[in-house]
């Protein structure tokens, strides 16, 4: 009788044991489940981010048309406008660029937090004002916040690399 108390208690302690690692390997299981994802997720960002980023030549070029349009300088009507702009800028493309460009929004709400959601987002906004712009000839966006139109080739460089810099450094967290 008394063998078979010690044997149920410590039966009873075992299983106790075995749920108790059970539940830690689980928990143990999910946390590093999670910190892939944002990890896959952190680095789908920064993709869609340089991806995004190699569209910034030909909307700076694109810009200057519409600069020449609303002078009326070299370009005269909308359609004439949208001729050029469909030799440089194809519709695919444009909606390749919207579409990295919803992605990075999307992404960096769920994904990001402070000071570095705040820059991917001015970046987006940046960028999503001037393919808009691009894309319809015009764009009220770009008119109250860029106003002064896209920064230089060098600024724009500038804002990649902090922002490419940001994202590695929360990888490497």
């Amino acid at each position: 009788m008394c063998w078979n108390l010690i044997n149920e208690t410590f039966t009873s302690v075992g299983t106790v044991g075995a749920v108790i690692v059970g539940m830690y390997a689980i928990n143990r299981t999910n946390k590093n489940n999670r910190e892939q994802i944002i990890t896959n997720k952190l680095e789908e960002l920064l993709e869609s981010i340089i991806a995004s980023g190699k569209y910034f030549g030909i909307l700076k070029n694109l810009y200057g048309d519409i600069e020449n349009y609303r002078n009326q300088d070299k370009i005269k009507t909308l359609l004439q406008y949208y001729e050029i702009r469909d030799a440089k800028f194809p519709k695919e493309e444009r909606e390749k660029l919207f579409d990295k460009l919803s992605r990075i929004q999307i992404l960096a709400k769920c994904y990001t937090s402070s000071n570095l959601k705040k820059e991917i987002l001015e970046y987006e906004d940046l960028m999503y004002s001037f393919a808009l712009l691009a894309s319809d000839g015009g764009s009220i966006h770009q008119q109250i916040k860029w106003k002064n139109g896209l920064p230089t080739y060098e600024e724009f460089t500038v804002i990649l690399r902090n922002i490419e810099k940001k994202i590695i450094a929360e990888l490497s967290l």
